[in-house]
């Protein structure tokens, strides 16, 4: 566990007097330290709570549409026997600030992007929550990450995980297969000069 230090600077009879309070960060702040969630029956929901307010960021890199720079805390979702299509989201009542999901697979020094998801307008009346899903494969460990849409969002947030059969296709995975939609910049831009390249010599 990290400890952030918060100092309080107040004037008084024409002094400075400076306070240095130290705030303990979640248990979840790190990878290594992700709180493991037990999986929900087909059907049914689990449902757990949590803050960013005191958590550290994280520094990782893009993974699906998000830029990881904002603190977090993480979650693990537990290898099972079967195949399961696994989602998480943060609409619920008691999440107060734009959140993001990011999930990964592997173990924590070396960790695999799976996807990341900011805003779901599906939510209702509050888009800035998020939610993603993605088909879990059999004995194999996936971490997820609840963070900030942007660096320096934080709060308290609402977090609901659903499993149903793998038939079921996944809402909000990207592209309905359930597979990663982690995105390569390099070959993404490649992509698009070929594609440019191949139109100029249509045009010719």
């Amino acid at each position: 566990m990290r400890s952030l230090y918060h100092q309080l600077v107040l004037f008084v009879g024409g002094y400075i007097v400076c306070f240095t309070c130290q705030a303990e960060t979640p248990i979840n702040d790190n990878c290594e330290d992700a709180i493991e969630l037990q999986p929900a029956s087909p059907n049914l929901e689990l449902v757990t709570e949590g803050s960013t307010t005191e958590a550290t960021s994280d520094g990782l890199n893009l993974c699906g549409e998000n830029l990881v720079l904002s603190p977090g805390v993480w979650y693990l979702y537990p290898s099972a026997e079967e195949k399961a299509v696994v989602q998480v989201s943060t609409c619920g009542n008691q999440t107060d600030f734009d959140t993001a999901l990011t999930v990964y697979s592997g173990s924590c020094p070396q960790l695999q992007c799976v996807n990341g998801k900011d805003d779901d307008f599906e939510c209702g009346v509050v888009d800035s929550h998020s939610t993603i899903g993605w088909h879990a494969e059999a004995n194999t460990r996936y971490y997820i990450l609840v963070h900030g849409s942007e660096a320096n969002h934080t709060g308290n947030f609402e977090l609901t995980i659903t499993t149903d059969t793998p038939a079921t296709p996944p809402r909000n995975d990207g592209d309905g297969d359930g597979a990663s939609t982690a995105t390569n910049p390099c070959v993404s831009l490649i992509s698009m000069f070929l594609a440019i390249a191949a139109g100029s010599i249509l045009t010719l």
